[in-house]
């Protein structure tokens, strides 16, 4: 597969995972937490984290799902700490303290709980303690193991401490809470092309899945049409942009001249 292809679908991944968390914060209700102390003001951050009851027991860690992560992380050898993208003492200071904060809203009636461990995980992430921020998001993945995105953040955790058989497998319990989301389907898509691109059978099963569950997504389409040309699979490619052009008419110019492009490559080179 050519580099620039590999690029493009490795920056497609990190927007892809950005789009994923503003999704996942908008478009459900809020989790209910148990009605508790909603006193957070405490003098210092010892002492509010001395307040603030933390999940920890072996059957709250062992939802729907998440257990199959957990027993392929334990058995895979990782290390959690990496460079994240708080390097400045005071900031990372600043990031624990928000820990704290919302940790201590975990306790106030109403309290999103999903929502906030996500958010937990994401400072974690960005200080580069990413033990702390897997376990955050286990502990989403258990407040609502119905939800897809603790599993997809989960997985672009895991690649970044290369532990590559335990994100595909996050992710893939991520698209199969939620099949009906493009979202989750192209997080799958794009891991197997940028980490697994020689398994091409893998790929264009995850696409083949990803447009049948989705009525036949444009954007996974598209993304289907140029991994095509990547390939060299340029009859296909021309087949797929002509059900984008179909599915779209209005973006008519731009995938006719593309068509036309492929078309003549078909023809140059016999394929």
């Amino acid at each position: 597969m050519n580099t620039d292809l590999s690029k493009r679908i490795a920056v497609i991944l990190a927007i892809i995972i950005i789009a994923l968390v503003v999704w996942g914060a908008n478009r459900t209700p809020k989790e209910q937490a148990p009605a508790g102390n909603t006193n957070t003001e405490v003098s210092s951050p010892e002492e509010m984290t001395a307040t603030i009851p933390v999940i920890t027991t072996p059957a709250l860690l062992s939802g729907k799902g998440s257990e199959e992560v957990e027993a392929s992380v334990a058995g895979a050898s990782i290390s959690w700490s990496y460079r994240g993208v708080i390097t400045d003492p005071a900031e990372k200071v600043a990031a624990e303290k928000s820990i704290v904060a919302l940790r201590a809203k975990m306790q106030e009636p109403g309290a999103d709980l999903y929502d906030l461990n996500l958010s937990i995980a994401q400072t974690y992430d960005r200080i580069g303690d990413g033990e702390k921020a897997y376990q955050a998001l286990i502990h989403a993945s258990v407040v609502d193991p119905a939800k897809s995105l603790a599993f997809l953040n989960m997985g672009s955790l895991l690649i970044k401490v290369k532990a590559y058989a335990s994100a595909e497998k996050a992710i893939k319990i991520g698209v199969e809470k939620e099949p009906q989301f493009p979202q989750t389907h192209l997080a799958l898509v794009s891991f197997y092309v940028v980490y697994e691109p020689t398994e091409v059978k893998k790929i264009e099963n995850a696409f083949s899945f990803a447009l049948e569950r989705t009525g036949r997504n444009e954007t996974i389409l598209k993304e289907y049409a140029t991994w095509l040309e990547g390939q060299g699979k340029v009859p296909q490619a021309i087949t797929a942009w002509k059900e984008v052009l179909g599915q779209n008419p209005a973006n008519a110019f731009a995938v006719t001249e593309k068509i036309k492009k492929l078309e003549s490559t078909t023809y140059a080179t016999g394929n």
